[in-house]
């Protein structure tokens, strides 16, 4: 057999001609019988199919294992073969080659001595040299799938996060256009509509290699991009690597990921490349970008955003959570082996559950705070931030607005002895004045208000009773 230098001497002289990519069925699609095209995904590649592709054609075509009965001086393309329908005279028991590709590396093989599993060995060695001779921008897009993007510093960094590109007079895209100010960012479609961008900060003065708490745990950093100088994304380590090295520039990654973006947008054709938002809204939280204002707040509002944001965190409770409606404070149960309210008990049925609920509490206000500093606090919960701080409720919440009038169809006040019962109330709400939007404080957010064109509104009020409570709370009035 002959030497292995030898060999990749020759897969060289072959890689004049040819493309050859190892590949699988994960990152390759089958269009027929001899026609392959790639498909960049983020995998594990077992590398089991050769595909090949002359230079100056578009078509990758497959090399399959050699034939191992007869051994001709060299190998041709079979004659009768017809893309689709396959060889007319010798059907299966074909041995001629279905392409010029799959010809010429039959060739290669018979005359270098060696196997199919050896060339596929040489391939994947030839790509990982290529790589380590490339530039740092080509091995970070070799590595990292996604694209790289500038977008506006202000409006990324603000509260919330705003996703804005750049207008040609050099102002920001949004409707509040300011001076523009970039910053870089990588962006990444995942499935389900998720959007995922990592800001890629400034190569700090002192390089730490070493990832932010929030980042291991699978959060997004409360301290800020400006604030936390540890790394945030696994992308962000390579850029700052690359940046650490020298004798590299940002603009030639994001020159390079342009082109390969378009390149990829051109070959996938039965894929409709997602449009690139010029103005949204973007919840890191729940890694999804709104176009408007309105929709952002109504995701704020939704039930998954809630739950996102209350189950931000990594701590595995042992107890059951204290009840919503007094996290400030907590008493623990005189009689907690034989208490008649079980599982639905308003106290604590022991001093770990009552010291738990306690160290829950101080979590739920440091993720409220954070969710107020980071503008994804939905309107309702703003509004009744804004009554718990204020001097002044009447200012924020009343029992009567001008030029709005509010009708029910049962009574606000309810006797029920029944525990976990379910109460509900429609409430009819009219106004001489357009309004944008309203929001009961015990309303279902799964069942949204209505606002018709004669400026009434239609809602419904669910209740569900908690133990040791006969009546349930009555909303003061409406949000100014």
């Amino acid at each position: 057999m002959p030497a292995k230098g030898t060999n990749r001497s020759k897969l060289a002289e072959l890689l004049v001609a040819y493309n050859l990519k190892v590949v699988c069925s994960a990152c390759s699609v089958k269009e027929n019988e001899i026609t392959y095209s790639l498909k960049a995904v983020d995998h594990q590649c077992s590398r089991e199919l050769i595909l090949a592709k002359g230079k100056g054609t578009s078509k990758w075509r497959p090399v399959s294992c050699r034939p191992k009965f007869t051994n001709p001086s060299q190998y041709n393309v079979c004659w009768f073969f017809v893309e689709g329908f396959g060889c007319s005279k010798h059907k299966k028991r074909c041995t001629f080659a279905r392409s010029l590709e799959e010809a010429a590396m039959w060739n290669f093989l018979k005359h270098q001595k060696i196997d199919h599993s050896m060339l596929i060995r040489l391939i994947t060695e030839s790509e990982r040299i290529a790589v380590q001779q490339q530039n740092p921008a080509e091995k970070i897009l070799t590595e990292f799938s996604g694209e790289f993007q500038e977008l506006c510093q202000d409006c990324f960094c603000g509260t919330p996060t705003k996703i804005t590109g750049k207008r040609w007079n050099n102002t920001c895209s949004a409707d509040t256009a300011h001076v523009w100010s970039p910053v870089l960012v990588h962006h990444l479609a995942e499935s389900l509509g998720k959007e995922v961008y990592n800001q890629i900060r400034p190569l700090p003065p002192v390089f730490p290699f070493q990832y932010c708490n929030y980042f291991m745990q699978g959060m997004p950093c409360w301290h800020g991009p400006s604030q936390c100088q540890l790394l945030h994304s696994e992308v962000e380590l390579a850029v700052w690597r690359a940046e650490a090295r020298g004798e590299w520039s940002r603009q030639e990654l994001l020159q390079l990921s342009h082109e390969r973006e378009q390149q990829r947008q051109q070959s996938a054709q039965d894929v409709v490349p997602a449009p690139n938002p010029q103005a949204a809204i973007y919840c890191k939280v729940c890694f999804i970008a709104l176009s408007s204002q309105e929709s952002f707040f109504k995701h704020c509002a939704s039930l998954g955003h809630s739950q996102m944001m209350s189950g931000d965190t990594t701590t595995e409770w042992k107890h059951r959570p204290p009840p919503h409606s007094h996290k400030a404070e907590f008493w623990i149960c005189d009689r907690p082996d034989i208490c008649e309210y079980g599982t639905n008990c308003m106290k604590a049925h022991s001093v770990e559950e009552f010291e738990e609920w306690l160290m829950r509490a101080e979590e739920d206000k440091l993720i409220r705070r954070n969710m107020k500093a980071q503008g994804l606090m939905s309107y309702r919960e703003h509004l009744l931030e804004e009554y718990r701080q204020s001097s002044n409720e009447v200012q924020i919440i009343s029992e009567q607005v001008d030029d709005v009038s509010v009708t029910f169809d049962e009574d606000l006040c309810v006797e029920c002895v029944k525990t976990d019962a379910k109460l509900k109330w429609n409430f009819q709400i009219k106004t001489e004045t357009q309004c944008s939007r309203d929001h009961h404080l015990v309303c279902d957010p799964r069942r949204p208000s209505v606002w018709n064109e004669d400026g009434s509104s239609r809602g419904t009020i669910l209740c569900r009773l908690s133990p040791l409570y006969s009546n349930p709370r009555q909303p003061r009035g409406l949000g100014a």
